[in-house]
């Protein structure tokens, strides 16, 4: 038996070995090449040769992402190497980003040759160990070529020399001058064409690159340091600068390298050069002229992005350089290629197939440079952080334009998709049949979805919380916003449902479906939360659904009734209860009626706020849904005289046809029985379920009726069933029953005539033309990108267009049973009537002729319009005319603030449009008034007008007309300073005046210019503006632009934006400059149609003047504040702006957006208020402040509990009392809540406590909580800010957790010990469990507040305490957040540190061991609040001494409470920042207990009962890990922006079914294995076992004279078998066996 175990032993050891050793032979080869990779000293040059081994050597050692390939052979068959780095580098991946580094171009320009190969080695050796260097190669395709000119390189000399050889290839040609130039005459039409007569390296790059879709490039060279950027070359081959289009872009991606480098940026310059480049970067032709450069051509002829980068003064320095420039390269090279990441990025596809689309242009609004989607759809935009309009386009689709696109700076870039239909010709109609067809019970698509499984009735908060969830769990398709709010001030929120939220997608028609309108009624209410369920779990798994939403605006509003609903009754069959609304309204009888003499009551908020919504988007379809009885109800409802008749609408066949689909998708509606007795009306019956409105009974003011008549939309209103308020168990039912109705609905939405209303020859989209179709009284109008939708049942019709001052045009159409057909319109401008519709009859506007005399024409104008027009002088040219202004103004309407706007012409001598356009501009306003438009009475009322038609008016002598270059021009271009009389002028104008924003009419040109603005908002607003004139003149619009012979010619275009600085640098005016028309000086035969093409342009300009906030700041008895104490601030999106005030008055025009207008003043409460700005509408405010609170008294335990009560009464809705537990002494230690949604913990909502008197002689912190609480009460309808922070946010304050030791407190008394403890003597603040401590007993404050604290799921917590001034934090350095917080509290507190530390020095808390820093210090102790709740729970927590007295005198409170109020503020700011969501499975149910990790911090939080968390976090990029027992664990990347509310990381997680942390296929594999190991050990140990029978054998046979050698022969037939093959037969070991013997 000691044999055996001796052969077994010795068995087990030499399988170990062999395994050992089978994986070193695995392995052996890697490690050599490794090895020999780390030998290599790559700090030096490598010849061709050299550099082919060692890449060669790479791909081998690196495989799974590296990947060695060629572009092609030089003229020497040298090959063009590039690397390729990538995460499964064999792979492609479709969406992935490509970018490559070309170097070595100039043959002896070297640096960069070596840079890259220490790139490759860095990237390829780092990709394990460095996260960021992994995230690059994941995420990106990375293609990185060392020598385009390897020829070059052989014959270059390394050396001093700046001129060494091997610059040119060995044809002896520059290869940067070898590519394609846009200037030559040469006309390409195919690669081929443009690869003749070029060096063979210059064709392959050219086939590489136009054979790949890179997105961003450098090229390598040498001989200077700077960054160049496009265009290389200019069209007159000066070296002057050429900018390309995304000359911003350029600029950026040039100063970030430069930045990023350790010298580029200071912009030294060698020795042979004249001067160095500021910052280290420069355009470059404006450096010198390179026509043929492949910088270029990257960007003219591919998607690709390029700049050079020179890298040193020598071309090939000594070697002994490089480490050097490495080291100066390294970070510039590695933060260059993430730039690859910013901008846009999506997939453009079919919208009916999916398919991906190839070749599709994809172009940014304002920039005129184009890139294309590639073979897999996918593309990439480089753009800067900012705000944009995308139109994607393609030869066989019909173009989809995508606005208000946010890109923010850096990883990762913002995804937009885009669908696109397949375009079809609007000149052949369709030949079907146009027999009606017939509706058949549950016609229609029946396919299987992802259905709801809980059917429940949502009130008002659950109903909140539903949508809140929905929306942030499918954000991809879903927006919730609000129209408003109810007489109760509950939100109306409505869902928004498309691939592309949050914009109007021209030629994409938008639905509606509203519900609840009678509170009562709620079956509509629940089918549409299950209808959001259905679209948000099926997008993308349902093509049904994902099509309906791709291509379907879906407005979904639950309740449009939110206060009758609470009044409503569960079970309620056919009353009235909760039917109207809280000011007993019925709703749908107060919308306007039909016929107004019927009479009409107030409207409604409920009502005014649908009537807005439905006006704000071109809705074509809707429903409203009801409840009981079960019928669909067509218009119209109501008769001229109020008698039960149908009532006939022009649309009554297709209103028949909507209510059939819904009926027989039904599977009971369409039968027609009436409801049984005791639900809704009696007897009624209905034939096919449908109904005529009026036919049933009359009403009058409904909403289907309004919709109809007054706006485009079509509405029907369906009767869901008999019962209306319907049991729970009920929903299910009705559900299925509707669900296909609801869906086959929506589709309808698509039926009929659809297409775009278009100018003539501009293509300018043309809204509100009249949509007339012959035999139906009813039009529907052009939306505002000049598409519309008009629902028709199949047959054939004619249409016409009509557009004031259009010709119309009429075409034929058939509309068959399926897609809507397409039909466009091209409206031509006649001028008569364009004269009559838009210009007064102003025939003078129309002449073609310059004016003779403008100052003649001027003061004409002042005699016809006396009191409007106003003529000043502003000075004389340099000739001696008179510069004159004309000052446009009406008597003041109740404010004497008001807009300023300046327009200005002849700013460039030679240019005379402007003044021509200018003088008919002031005809048009004046007589506009004269007239008493409407409009024109609109911009004066709030705006006055400063218009200078010229400038340099010396120049009308010297310009020719007709000249569209201006090279005639025989004068001098003006210089733009104060030295000139003319601009001195302008300058004093500006001055006295104080422009909010001016317009230069230019020529020379199509587009704007504008300066750069300093903040976000001025530069977004200049954008408007700019846009406001582009987007209304017929060829800007449409991206017209202007051939070479319009060319700006003498003048400089860089010149022409020094002015717009000058006046935005000095004065804060926004100047916008507008050429107008390509021609320098148009023939006068041009002047009619540029002034047609340009009035609406420079009206829409002047509107501008009417967006923004205009207000008035009070006093509590509404008196005016002086403006010497009152301080304005807007804080928008970005940025806090400081607004002046006229008096009392403030005025500031502002880009589109939400904004928040706070106002303060001396001795008063600061205000707050929340406003939209809109296009083209002033927002109205009046601010009352409050005086500051002047008197406090302290409060004892009982007053403090009376008080809570009364705040409690007073604010039901709002705020609750409740008890946390009791003290030693049996008092309760109260809590006060206040939110929307009290006593109810809502996932989603962040909660944050407050918690004072800890101890109990410190007694300021409660009454400045008690403070607290009654401003945040006392301002909940007055204050925006603080009503959308209790909207928001869960606020809990305990003012007294110590309410024994308060009783003994000593008034008056800053150091007295007595009530600093508890009734059990025991100091609270140490007395709570620290961790693994075995604490037997809590103090029942202590366990209250632990249990309290744990249980709430607090985000935040702040606790007050005294005896100290400062605010303590943890000591965790990995937690900056917690110290941020600290700082962000302190900062509004006045600090005196010396002072501070004299008077506290003998009350200075123990735990707080570092001195106190800027009002900041960390806290240590392991038995604090402050520990405990930062060790124990998810909330941060920081502890706020309010002073060095304990207990002060009332008369400190007040000065105490305004020191400490906008801190506590602060704080509700600040629990509403971070990382939020919800941890949910693969089912979407959610994970309790989930762990939720940040990488860096030591702090987890843990997701509650809803799988909701909740982790508060600096600005910055985070990654995070969720980790829960059961599933596998999931890592996220997430953004949280400054300033911004929690960014939003829903989480789903697989679930773990690895046994014992080894997935089941491997564990099997192993299992597998270990059988086949086992089943060849039972083999060797049965050889042992004969060898061992046959050794005892002879043994016995000789009498002992041979040695056991039975081990020996088991290691023999043991290394024996070690050779055989795997297949070798049991029967041959046992011969080996014996043979050994």
């Amino acid at each position: 038996m000691a044999e055996f175990r001796s052969c077994l032993r010795y068995l087990l050891y030499k399988i170990v070995l062999i395994l050992v050793l089978t994986n070193i032979r695995c392995s052996c080869k890697e490690q050599k090449y490794a090895a020999k990779l780390e030998l290599d000293n790559l700090a030096r040059y490598h010849n061709y040769t050299e550099l082919t081994q060692l890449l060669n050597l790479y791909e081998i050692s690196y495989p799974s992402i590296a990947q060695l390939k060629t572009a092609g052979k030089s003229v020497q068959e040298r090959e063009l190497w590039y690397m390729k780095i990538t995460s499964n580098v064999t792979e492609t991946t479709p969406g992935k980003p490509m970018f490559k580094y070309v170097a070595n171009m100039h043959g002896n320009e070297a640096v960069g040759r070596e840079m890259l190969v220490l790139l490759i080695d860095y990237l390829l050796r780092n990709y394990e160990s460095d996260q960021r260097i992994k995230d690059l190669v994941d995420y990106t395709d990375i293609y990185i070529m060392p020598s385009m000119n390897p020829d070059g390189f052989e014959v270059s000399i390394e050396g001093n020399s700046n001129k060494p050889p091997g610059r040119n290839n060995a044809n002896d040609v520059d290869l940067n001058r070898d590519f394609p130039d846009q200037f030559d005459k040469k006309k390409y039409t195919s690669l081929q064409s443009m690869l003749v007569d070029r060096q063979p390296e210059t064709q392959n790059m050219m086939e590489w690159i136009l054979s790949n879709h890179f997105v961003l490039s450098a090229n390598l060279h040498g001989g200077s340091v700077v960054a160049s950027y496009p265009y290389d070359d200019r069209f007159d081959r000066m070296d002057a600068a050429s900018p390309a289009p995304d000359q911003n872009l350029f600029v950026y991606l040039a100063h970030l390298y430069s930045n990023e480098h350790k010298t580029m940026h200071l912009g030294k310059h060698c020795l042979d050069e004249e001067s160095g480049f500021k910052d280290g970067i420069t355009n470059g032709a404006q450096w010198y002229d390179v026509p043929g450069g492949m910088q270029d051509f990257n960007y003219l002829h591919s998607n690709c992005f390029e700049i050079t980068l020179e890298l040193s003064c020598l071309k090939r320095p000594p070697h002994e350089q490089l480490n050097t420039e490495w080291e100066n390269n390294r970070e510039a090279l590695l933060a260059y290629i993430e730039q690859v990441h910013i901008g846009i990025t999506g997939f453009v596809t079919d919208a009916k197939t999916s398919e991906p689309i190839s070749a599709a242009q994809i172009n940014v609004d304002g920039i005129s440079h184009t890139v294309a989607s590639d073979s897999y759809g996918a593309f990439w935009r480089l753009l800067l952080n900012g705000t944009y309009t995308v139109t994607v386009s393609h030869a066989s689709y019909q173009p989809v334009t995508k606005r208000d696109i946010h890109v923010w700076s850096g990883f990762p870039a913002t995804m937009v998709d885009f669908q696109l239909l397949r375009d079809i010709d609007k000149t052949t109609p369709v030949a079907v049949s146009s027999a009606p067809t017939t509706m058949t019970p549950g016609s229609g698509a029946e396919i299987s979805f992802l259905e709801p499984t809980t059917f429940q009735h949502h009130d008002y908060e659950q109903l909140k919380t539903f949508l809140m969830e929905t929306a942030a769990r499918c954000s991809s398709i879903m927006r919730l916003y609000s129209i408003g709010q109810s007489v109760s001030g509950r939100e109306l929120y409505v869902m928004e449902v498309s691939n592309n939220v949050g914009v109007h997608e021209p030629g994409e028609p938008e639905f509606k479906y509203v519900g609840n309108m009678h509170g009562n009624e709620v079956v509509g209410r629940e089918m549409l939360v299950l209808l959001l369920q259905l679209l948000c779990d099926n997008y993308g798994k349902n093509d049904r659904l994902s099509h309906l939403v791709d291509t379907t605006h879906i407005h979904i509003m639950p309740s449009m009734n939110p206060d009758g609903y609470e009044k409503a009754v569960e079970g309620d069959k056919r009353s009235t209860v909760g039917r109207n609304n809280s000011n007993d309204v019925d709703l749908n009888r107060n919308f306007p009626r039909r016929f107004p003499s019927r009479g009409n009551e107030a409207r409604q908020p409920e009502v005014l706020a649908v009537m807005r919504w439905t006006q704000s988007l071109p809705f074509v379809l809707s429903a409203n849904l009801h409840g009981g009885s079960l019928v669909a109800n067509y218009p119209y409802d109501d008769t001229k005289d109020g008698r039960q008749v149908y009532s006939t609408a022009p649309d009554d066949v297709v209103f028949r046809h909507l209510a059939d689909v819904y009926s027989f998708h039904h599977p009971r509606m369409h039968l027609g029985r009436s409801c049984d007795i005791g639900h809704g009306l009696l007897n009624e019956k209905f034939v096919n379920g449908t109904t005529n409105g009026a036919f049933w009974y009359v009403v009058a003011g409904g909403m289907q009726d309004w919709n109809y008549v007054y706006m485009n939309c079509f509405e029907l209103t369906i009767e869901m069933g008999c019962t209306k308020f319907p049991y729970a168990a009920e929903l299910q039912t009705y559900w299925q029953e509707n669900e296909q109705s609801l869906i086959s609905y929506i589709e309808e939405a698509h039926k009929g005539v659809r297409g775009f209303v278009l100018a003539e020859g501009s293509g300018m989209a043309l809204e509100g033309a009249i949509i007339h179709v012959h035999t139906i009284d009813k039009d529907v109008s052009s939306a505002k990108d000049g598409d519309y939708w008009r629902l028709l049942v199949p047959g054939a019709y004619k249409i016409t267009a009509m557009l004031d001052g259009y010709n119309v045009e009429t075409h034929d159409v058939t509309v068959i049973d399926g897609v809507a057909a397409v039909l466009n319109f091209s409206l031509t401008r006649d001028p008569i009537r364009w004269l009559q519709s838009y210009d007064f009859d102003l025939a003078a506007n129309l002449r073609a002729d310059y004016v003779d005399d403008l100052g003649a024409a001027m003061l004409l104008l002042q005699e016809q319009y006396q009191g409007l027009v106003t003529v000043v002088e502003l000075g004389k040219t340099a000739g001696g005319k008179s510069i004159n202004g004309i000052e446009l103004s009406t008597p003041q309407q109740g404010v004497t603030t008001k807009a300023r706007v300046g327009l200005i012409g002849q700013m460039h001598p030679e240019q005379l449009i402007g003044p021509e356009m200018l003088i008919r501009l002031t005809r048009h306003l004046a007589e506009g008034v004269h007239q008493n438009d409407e409009r024109i009475g609109k911009i004066f009322d709030t705006t006055n007008i400063h218009i200078i038609p010229s400038v340099y008016g010396d120049g009308v002598t010297m310009a020719n007309e007709g000249d569209c270059s201006g090279r005639n021009y025989t004068g001098q271009q003006p210089l733009y300073g104060k030295l000139e009389s003319e601009f001195a002028a302008l300058d004093n104008s500006l001055q006295k005046h104080q422009l909010h924003f001016a317009l230069s009419v230019e020529s020379s040109g199509l587009g704007a210019g504008y300066a750069a603005a300093t903040t976000l908002e001025d530069a977004l607003l200049l954008r408007e503006l700019a846009g406001s004139y582009e987007g209304a003149h017929p060829d800007m619009s449409s991206n017209g632009t202007c051939d070479e012979s319009h060319a700006a010619g003498s003048t400089d275009s860089a010149m022409f934006s020094s002015y717009t600085d000058y006046a935005y640098d000095n004065y804060g005016t926004l100047m916008v400059s507008m050429a107008i028309d390509c021609c320098s000086f148009p023939p006068r035969l041009r002047l009619a149609p540029l002034w047609m093409d340009n009035l609406e342009p420079m009206l829409r300009f002047i509107e501008k003047a009417q967006q923004g906030v205009r207000g008035i700041v009070l006093n509590e008895n509404s008196q005016l504040l002086s403006s010497n104490t009152t301080m304005l601030k807007i804080t928008g999106p970005n940025n806090t702006l400081d607004v002046p005030m006229n008096g009392a008055e403030f005025l500031r025009i502002l880009p589109r957006g939400h904004y928040t207008v706070t106002a303060s003043s001396h001795g008063y409460d600061s205000l707050s208020k929340k406003t939209s700005v809109v296009e083209h509408a002033m927002s109205m405010l009046q601010l009352e402040l409050d005086l500051e609170v002047e008197q406090i008294v302290y409060h004892d335990y009982e007053q403090i509990s009376e008080l809570l009560h009364e705040l409690q009464k007073s604010h039901p809705h709002i705020s609750k009392v409740y008890s946390v537990g009791k003290s030693v002494q049996q008092k309760e230690i109260l809590a006060f809540e206040i939110g929307k949604s009290v006593g109810v913990r809502l996932p989603g909502i962040p909660s944050i406590s407050f918690v004072a008197g800890l101890h109990g002689n410190e007694v300021v912190g409660r009454e400045i909580l008690l403070q607290f609480v009654q401003h945040l009460l006392k301002n909940y309808n007055k204050d925006d800010t603080i009503k959308e922070l209790i909207g928001e946010t869960s606020i809990h304050v305990v003012p007294l957790l110590n309410p024994d030791g308060a009783e003994l407190a000593k008034p008056l008394q800053c150091d007295s010990p007595e009530g600093h403890d508890n009734a059990n003597h025991i100091d609270l603040d140490s007395a709570f469990p620290d961790q693994g401590s075995n604490v037997k007993e809590l103090q029942p404050e202590v366990e209250a507040i632990t249990k309290w604290l744990k249980s709430s799921n607090f985000v935040l917590s702040i606790s007050l305490q005294g005896r100290q001034h400062a605010i303590a934090y943890p000591p965790e350095k990995t937690e900056t957040t917690v110290q941020r917080l600290s700082a962000l509290y302190a900062s509004n507190l006045q600090f005196d540190e010396e002072k501070e530390a004299k008077e506290c020095s003998k009350k200075l808390d123990q735990t707080l061991r570092s001195p106190v820093v800027n009002g900041t210090a960390p806290r240590l102790g392991n038995n604090t609040l402050q520990a405990f709740t930062h060790r124990a729970t998810n909330a941060m927590q920081i502890t706020v001494f309010t002073g060095c007295c304990a207990y002060p005198g009332a008369d400190h409170l007040p000065s105490l409470w305004q020191q400490h109020k906008d801190g506590l503020l602060a704080m509700l700011h600040e629990v509403n920042r971070g990382v939020a969501g919800f941890v949910r499975d693969l089912n979407g149910a959610p994970i309790m207990g989930a762990k939720v990790l940040v990488e860096g911090y030591d702090k987890p939080v843990y997701t509650g009962k809803k799988g909701d968390y909740w982790r508060l976090l600096l600005a910055g990029e985070y990654t995070i890990k969720v980790i829960a027992n059961g599933y596998k664990s999931q890592i996220e990347l997430v953004r949280i922006r400054d300033k911004h509310p929690a960014a939003i990381k829903n989480v789903q997680l697989p679930t773990d079914d690895r046994i014992i942390g080894v997935e089941p296929y491997i564990l099997i594999s192993v299992a597998g294995g270990i059988t086949v190991v086992l089943m060849v050990l039972g083999l060797c140990i049965y050889a042992c076992t004969v060898r061992s029978s046959k050794a005892r054998y002879q043994k016995l046979e000789n009498g002992g004279r041979h040695k056991d050698n039975s081990v020996q022969s088991c290691k023999k037939s043991l290394l024996s078998k070690e050779y055989h093959d795997s297949e070798s037969s049991e029967d041959e070991d046992v011969y080996y066996e014996k043979q050994s013997v």
